[in-house]
């Protein structure tokens, strides 16, 4: 299965489909065809509106959970079962008639076999995607059933609103980024396992090793292209949001400062929309690149190109990253994006650090292989500390590539359960939610961060952070 092209596709049908039915006129429209047919003919009622299976967040979350089944599903019957979770003396009879130059090659290079840490490390990381996976859905399950308890002809102006969709895509990306990461490392066993030559082996036999190998390196690159997609699209969000909270300034300027202050609001979230931009292109540039390594002929201009971005055009994207968070944080440090989103910054945290992991991390591992301009500098500085004169090890990339997309897992699950301390799905008080879904355009910023549910008789907690 072609699984960044499924995911991709998805994503984007997904992201067209949520544009199209989250807006407050298509959300009146399906509440009234079902109002229209509510009562005892039909059985329609508000909570079944609310878990429809064609809004948007159900239709993602079905999307997410076939495709985190199927790769679990994969890592289980393979990895697990018949590798016995990855004995060499098991998987090595996929090396089977691989000549002995190119067998001699693979194994002096480390390309073929796990090292023992690894291969612990790669193993948990299914599980720690699994619990990642299930702390979202979870959280997101809390969240969309903790939203207003209003009627039905109410409902879709609380589904519409940019400030309850922003919370779900940042609860949603580390489900995004944990199933990609997953099936990023299968893509990385099957080069190391020689499960991908087994397989290839068997339908053409003249196959060499080397496009083996780059198929499988294409589809890792591309899973976590997707990934880091999903990632600029949130941040994008995240700007969009802040945008509409901003508001409130130039609506309070007087006449003859409003069209400066128009202005200052677009400078203000420039920045991130100029690095989602980038990004975006960015993943879409690495996803065709790696599509076309796969091509032989194309193997020698591919490997230029991605030599230039590896060297070049990344450190400069992770200076940008860089930038972009400190210009959410000075967004999220205004009053007037805290009066309307609540504490941002503690909020985003966790989101920010996964942004400068899934750009930073792989660079730094790479930087440490034994094949890097960088390794020789670093063995240098380490020889000089008391103590580590004669310090050195062997990590080859195949090595870098497999624990980064196994580090990943682990972090996605810190993050998902990071998200819910700072994002807790609780109802909104009475007040609020009369102001939230009566009023067709929102004056005014009060904080529409989540207050819990409460027993009766108690007051409402608030849950700005």
């Amino acid at each position: 299965m072609n699984e960044p092209l499924v995911c991709w596709v998805g994503l984007l049908v997904l992201g067209f489909y949520a544009y199209l039915t989250g807006r407050l006129e298509s959300q009146r429209k399906l509440a009234k065809c079902l109002e229209a047919c509510s009562g005892t003919r039909c059985g329609i009622t508000f909570q079944w509106y609310k878990w429809y299976p064609f809004q948007w967040y159900n239709m993602a979350t079905a999307f997410l959970l076939w495709f985190f089944v199927r790769s679990m599903q994969d890592i289980i019957i393979f990895d697990y079962i018949k590798f016995h979770f990855l004995d060499w003396d098991i998987f090595k009879a996929g090396c089977d008639g691989m000549d002995d130059a190119t067998w001699t090659k693979a194994t002096t290079l480390h390309e073929i076999g796990i090292p023992s840490f690894l291969r612990v490390i790669s193993l948990l990381s299914p599980i720690f995607a699994t619990v990642a996976f299930g702390i979202n859905m979870y959280h997101s399950h809390k969240f969309i059933k903790a939203c207003p308890q209003a009627s039905i002809e109410k409902y879709p102006q609380w589904v519409s609103s940019p400030e309850n969709i922003l919370p779900l895509l940042v609860i949603a990306m580390p489900t995004v980024f944990s199933v990609m990461a997953l099936r990023a490392t299968i893509r990385q066993w099957a080069i190391m396992t020689c499960s991908a030559f087994a397989g290839m082996h068997r339908s053409d036999p003249t196959m060499p090793w080397k496009e083996i190998k780059n198929l499988e390196l294409a589809t890792y690159q591309q899973d976590l292209a997707v990934a880091a997609a999903f990632q600029f699209i949130t941040c994008g969000l995240f700007g969009f949001a802040c945008r509409l909270a901003l508001k409130g300034i130039t609506n309070r300027a007087t006449e003859d400062k409003k069209k400066d202050s128009g202005k200052l609001l677009h400078a203000a979230i420039l920045g991130i929309h100029a690095f989602v931009v980038i990004g975006l292109v960015k993943s879409i540039v690495s996803m065709g690149l790696a599509a076309m390594s796969t091509n032989p002929d194309m193997m020698a201009t591919v490997g230029h190109v991605q030599l230039i971005m590896t060297t070049k055009v990344d450190p400069m994207f992770l200076f940008a990253t860089i930038l972009c968070v400190l210009n959410m944080f000075i967004l999220g440090s205004m009053d007037e994006v805290q009066n309307v989103m609540g504490n941002v910054n503690v909020k985003f945290n966790a989101t920010r650090a996964l942004l400068l992991i899934g750009q930073g991390q792989m660079m730094a591992l790479q930087s440490v292989t034994n094949g890097s301009e960088k390794y020789g500098m670093i063995m240098n500085c380490l020889h000089k500390v008391p103590g580590l004169s004669n310090l050195s090890w062997d990590f080859n990339m195949e090595e870098a590539r497999l624990l980064h997309s196994s580090l990943l897992c682990l972090e996605c699950m810190l993050v998902a359960y990071v998200n819910t301390r700072v994002w807790r799905p609780r109802a909104l008080n009475n007040e609020l939610t009369e102001e939230l879904l009566t009023n067709e355009t929102r004056p005014a910023p009060k904080p529409t961060s989540f207050a819990g549910p409460t027993k009766r008789g108690e007051e409402p907690i608030s849950n700005t952070v």
